[in-house]
């Protein structure tokens, strides 16, 4: 199966007017979490809740944890 990409919006849950969209976002279905770059994070004002640290190919990263709104 190949890659599924489809159009969304998001948005800061703080901010619901500000909508941000995506033309092609990467849909994975086995996903635990959803993750945007860090630059659209920053960008929306999304506020950090919390860091979570995962192992990956590359060692261990530390992600910070935001909640947002996804149409």
């Amino acid at each position: 199966m190949g890659h599924v990409r489809v159009p969304i919006k998001l948005a800061n849950p703080d901010r619901m007017e500000d909508l941000h969209e995506v033309d092609q976002a990467l849909v994975d279905t086995g996903a635990t979490w959803t993750v945007v770059p860090g630059d659209l994070a920053r960008g929306m004002g999304l506020r950090v809740v919390g860091e979570t640290r995962l192992p990956t190919a590359t060692g261990p990263q530390v992600l910070s944890q935001s909640y947002a709104f996804f149409e």
